[in-house]
């Protein structure tokens, strides 16, 4: 019995000593020529946490407030903490839209400098409709997508094309084209590539078209036209942003 309190006493030390840390202020490290090799040590005004060196400096192991956070806050409001740790509550109202996927709020001191917030968390439609052995050939809308409720508001950015196996044309052009009710609209992202080299293609992007539930999204493909020509398989992604 005396051995084994001896053994939880000796345990206890042992815990005590690895999780002790020696308190100093920020202004001591840099100078700090005295500390033990293997102890920690926290700075009681940065909460920063070091590291002894068989030297005697200290080594920077931890910072807490090296994170950036932006919550929502379910009531209108999102807050925003910087490095510094410092909060900033924003109405969503009053949020400026950039219209680049970005939004401004001037900072808690009501002062000119801002701070950008990316809100843009975009979406996909991934458009599959070839199989891999199927000739990729001129289409007049066959691939279609039927826009869901959760795309609805989103804009239209940019498309991404690929085949699976090369051919002999050295064109393939796809533009997608948005339907909704009898009406046609292009969404100005055309993928042209030469498929007999390139295995994917991409547009330009920013096309910004509206979608609403219930669009359908066509793929027209003007070339190639013959068999011998076409490649095989292909997918399409399009990219989407609010």
């Amino acid at each position: 019995m005396k051995y084994g309190f001896a053994l939880s006493i000796i345990s206890i030390c042992c815990t005590c000593l690895l999780n002790a840390q020696i308190r100093i202020t920020s202004s001591d490290v840099s100078g700090y020529n005295s500390a033990s090799d293997g102890d920690f040590y926290i700075t009681t005004d940065t909460d920063e946490l070091y590291v002894g060196l068989e030297t005697g400096s200290l080594r920077k192991i931890s910072s807490p407030n090296e994170i950036t956070t932006l919550s929502d806050n379910n009531d209108g409001t999102i807050t925003y903490k910087n490095e510094s740790n410092t909060s900033s509550t924003i109405t969503k109202s009053s949020l400026t839209d950039n219209t680049d996927g970005t939004y401004t709020f001037s900072n808690a001191t009501g002062t000119s400098d801002d701070v950008q917030l990316n809100l843009n968390f975009p979406k996909y439609i991934s458009i599959n409709e070839y199989v891999r052995n199927e000739p990729v050939l001129e289409q007049a809308g066959r691939i279609m997508f039927s826009v869901h409720n959760e795309f609805a508001g989103y804009k239209t950015d940019k498309m991404i094309c690929s085949i699976y196996k090369l051919g002999n044309s050295t064109s393939l052009t796809i533009t997608p084209v948005l339907r909704r009710g009898n009406v046609d609209t292009s969404i100005s992202e055309s993928v042209s590539f030469n498929p007999s080299t390139l295995y994917s293609g991409s547009s330009s992007g920013g096309s910004g078209t509206i979608l609403q539930a219930g669009d359908i999204i066509l793929l027209n493909i003007t070339t190639p036209t013959s068999f011998s020509d076409a490649a095989e398989g292909l997918t399409c992604t399009i990219k989407l942003f609010k």
